[in-house]
């Protein structure tokens, strides 16, 4: 590069030309792709009672698609608790902190301050 920048810079433009050529779509293209799109949607409109195969869909089959999408949160979160709950009980290979060292200064009840306290 130190020997021929400007043409190091050429062949290194006229590759990324070529490259976004062939890797971006034309106009055509993308008009082209969501024309399919469109038709695609329209067939769907058209004919919910199939899906995308051509196949009809079955009544069980969706009857069993509600069914999982209303089950699915309640088996994840069983599961999520299960694991957890397993997890919390399981005893830990960390070293565990012992009882706080009872002090005579401490006290379990509030100091008054302010008015209570009579400043």
């Amino acid at each position: 590069m130190n020997v021929h920048p400007w043409a190091t810079l050429g062949v290194a433009a006229v590759a990324g030309f070529a490259t976004a050529a062939t890797v971006v779509p034309s106009k055509e293209q993308q008009a082209l792709r969501k024309l399919r799109e469109l038709e695609e949607a329209l067939e769907r409109k058209e004919h919910p009672e199939r899906d995308g195969t051509g196949r009809r869909k079955s009544a069980l089959g969706g009857l069993g698609g509600f069914v999982y999408r209303i089950i699915q949160p309640m088996v994840i979160s069983t599961l999520t608790g299960f694991l957890s709950g397993k997890a919390a009980a399981e005893p830990s290979t960390e070293p565990q902190a012992g009882p706080m060292p009872e002090s005579e200064d401490f006290t379990t009840q509030a100091t008054p301050t302010g008015v209570d306290a009579g400043i």
